[in-house]
């Protein structure tokens, strides 16, 4: 199977059951709820806090079911899989949260922290400054906090955007440089069932990605990123009119259809990625 052949069958793959789009949207809102509590103007610690630990455990079980999907799909089925054994869920939920801050946010925070060291003179205060300047803009890193792999790495973007400015662009290259050898990873480790140390086997993910080329993960990365823009572009504009009608319940709407099917959809192409020879 090709690219555009992987790419149009996860396009269908989440419509194999309708139910399992609106559990897993459930659970997108859920995980979703601080956004919406500070839109809605609550900014009581005693309120922020409790959902902000909701939001992250509901997040863990998000990723557990996508990567659910990611290993029933190398093994061969073409249904999405059901919502069951929530433990095990919530384990591969938690194992994908400690890649993920492996792979993307330790590597790019000791960058960040080089390139500032040799910009500044070791003149560390620089930190304590842009995190002021962080919370001037109003964004609390807390809120930040997500456990969902995609939001997170919108929200990685975010947050350095608002502290490094001036770093911005070597930031978001490095990022992207860094995101499809964290997704292979994730897929490698689905398929030795969960083990987690298969995560971190470098030398055989390097492998598996120069088995299946280098040339087709590019092209692979470069389509999924498309249509994650387009995705994007078609949220913002259903958000913006909701915006004149009503925010909440239009953005309820996306999270219950529109991202738990592209979550799906993403999990599948990344699974049948990895299968490619």
């Amino acid at each position: 199977m090709d690219i555009f052949g992987i790419i149009k069958d996860s396009l269908k793959y989440p419509f194999t059951d309708w139910k399992n789009i609106l559990i897993l949207g459930i659970l997108v809102v859920v995980s979703s709820i601080i956004g919406n509590a500070i839109s809605l103007g609550y900014t009581n610690n005693y309120v922020i806090f409790p959902l902000i630990c909701v939001g992250f455990i509901t997040g863990l079980f998000v990723n557990g079911y996508m990567f659910k999907i990611i290993k029933t799909s190398l093994n061969e089925e073409n249904k999405l899989p059901g919502f069951n054994a929530w433990i095990n869920m919530l384990i591969d939920g938690i194992k994908i949260f400690l890649v993920s801050i492996v792979y993307l946010v330790v590597p790019i925070l000791i960058i960040i922290l080089l390139i500032l060291l040799l910009f500044t003179g070791f003149d560390l205060s620089i930190l304590g400054m842009a995190y002021t300047s962080l919370e001037s803009t109003g964004i609390n890193p807390a809120v930040y906090l997500v456990s969902e792999t995609l939001p997170g790495i919108e929200n990685i973007i975010v947050i350095a955007l608002n502290l490094f400015q001036e770093l911005s662009i070597i930031f978001i290259c490095i990022l992207l440089l860094i995101i499809p050898i964290f997704l292979v990873a994730i897929a490698h480790m689905a398929y030795y069932e969960g083990e987690l140390r298969s995560a971190f086997r470098i030398n055989e993910i390097i492998e598996e990605i120069s088995d299946i080329g280098w040339i087709n993960l590019i092209k692979w990365y470069i389509v999924t990123g498309i249509i994650f823009l387009i995705f994007m572009f078609v949220s913002n504009i259903i958000a913006f009119i909701g915006s004149f009608l009503n925010f909440i319940l239009i953005s309820t709407i996306l999270s219950l259809t529109l991202i738990p099917y592209f979550y799906m959809f993403y999990a599948r192409t990344l699974a049948l990625f990895y299968m490619m020879e």
